[in-house]
């Protein structure tokens, strides 16, 4: 399930860049209860199968946050595989504005993942969206031990760095949401590189899609 709709913006996405920065622990903590308390219910709201409580994502945990420029994508986890994002401003600084998030929007869902093989990446999601600021792509999954480094090939030819930590990838990118030929959304390409130096790719999203549950 995906929320689009601005919190807080500025000017668009200018200060992107294709390497990402590392923020201080304290700083990606801060990101992570922006999204937690953006992507929560109003009181009253309805619940059911698929949707998690306040609870559930209060209880997350913070996966990775991935920061170019002012803009962070912040991935979190949580329990029975519940899964939520956000894109996150924060050109105002590390403040927390009263009641209110600056996010430009979030999603959420419950992903059961296997654990990839030590040469193995496993790309959770691929998504591409318009917010006031503009279109953007995000892109998630999980790495084996092996891998060294994940690269994101896109459409118009930018090659950007995805964040790794802790077994998992994440990228963002401003770029248009483009369709192709057949109707379906224009491919993006993975290029993985291994601990030996092997890079395998550029390979596509359904090509490092985890096999079907048995």
């Amino acid at each position: 399930i995906s929320m689009s709709g601005l919190i807080g913006g500025g000017t668009a996405y200018a200060s992107w860049t294709a390497r990402p920065a590392q923020l201080p622990i304290t700083a990606q903590e801060d990101l992570a209860q922006r999204c937690r308390d953006y992507l929560g219910h109003p009181p009253g709201a309805p619940e059911g199968p698929g949707i998690p409580t306040n609870a559930d994502l209060q209880g997350t945990d913070l996966v990775l946050a991935d920061t170019r420029g002012d803009w962070s994508y912040v991935v979190l986890r949580g329990a029975n595989s519940l899964e939520a994002t956000c894109l996150i401003d924060d050109s105002s600084g590390w403040s927390i504005l009263p009641g209110r998030a600056s996010a430009s929007a979030g999603s959420y869902g419950f992903i059961d993942t296997p654990t990839p093989a030590a040469d193995e990446v496993f790309g959770t999601s691929l998504m591409g969206m318009s917010a006031d600021e503009g279109s953007y792509w995000t892109t998630e999954g999980h790495v084996g031990s092996n891998v060294r480094s994940v690269q994101i090939v896109t459409d118009s030819g930018m090659t950007i760095d995805a964040t790794l930590t802790g077994g998992r990838f994440a990228a963002w990118w401003p770029e248009r949401v483009t369709v192709d030929d057949a109707g379906g959304l224009a491919q993006v390409r993975y290029r993985i590189t291994l601990a030996d130096g092997t890079v395998l790719g550029p390979l596509t999203y359904g090509e490092i899609n985890p096999p079907p549950s048995d």
